[in-house]
């Protein structure tokens, strides 16, 4: 058994009580007792498919609510980058063209066909704050950065249309200078006192948006 469950739950509890979790009968997932469900989820080590499986339907995110201590231990930097790259799936590709990740989470939901985006490109991660922001240039004119704008332009960038996988920070976090994080193991390098002290550069939020999921 996982040694935490996760704090909080992915999908808010508003949107699964006042909704209703129909039987669906065509999905054999759903059909198998939930023993055998609990079992698959034990199973699956890595978090961040199990925060997408929760996100195919109530029902199944419903079922992990109610058995987070069955869910393996959040990570950090790795799910949540494993979350990202999963939500953003082009529903253009084809399963064969898919991550890994993707792949295996097409073969884990036994589906034919591509998958549908919970996130679109429109939107992109900062590698500073790692909140999902806009990618409009008329957003951030708005929020009075026309000074990234005229650097950047929409060319490169956070604004850059490329396929939003980059270390990149938002303009916000630019002008702040807030330093990125690139991977787990620049994550792991930094002390708890480095990542709370906004004085050596990192976003206030980091530790708290990395280590939940």
């Amino acid at each position: 058994m996982a040694s935490a469950p996760y704090t909080p739950f992915f999908v808010p509890e508003q949107i699964l009580a006042t909704s209703n979790q129909h039987s669906q009968p065509q999905s054999e997932l759903l059909q198998l007792p939930n023993e055998i469900l609990v079992t698959i989820v034990e199973k699956v080590e890595i978090p961040h498919y199990l925060v997408v499986l929760g996100l195919t339907c109530k029902r199944m995110a419903a079922f992990l609510r109610d058995r987070k201590n069955y869910l393996p231990p959040w990570r950090g930097y790795q799910d949540k980058e494993g979350l990202y790259r999963l939500l953003v799936q082009s529903r253009q590709f084809k399963p064969k063209r898919l991550s890994r990740s993707g792949r295996f989470l097409a073969w884990f939901l036994k589906s034919d066909v591509p998958l549908q985006p919970y996130i679109p490109r429109t939107f992109r991660l900062c590698r500073a704050c790692f909140v999902y922001l806009p990618r409009s240039t008329a957003y951030w004119l708005e929020k009075g950065f026309a000074s990234y704008v005229d650097r950047f332009g929409t060319r490169s960038g956070f604004l850059g249309d490329d396929d939003g996988y980059g270390v990149v920070l938002c303009p916000a976090c630019d002008e702040h200078k807030y330093r990125e994080i690139s991977n787990q193991s620049d994550f792991n390098s930094l002390s708890r006192a480095e990542r709370e002290d906004m004085g050596r550069g990192f976003c206030p939020e980091l530790e708290r948006r990395l280590l939940k999921p």
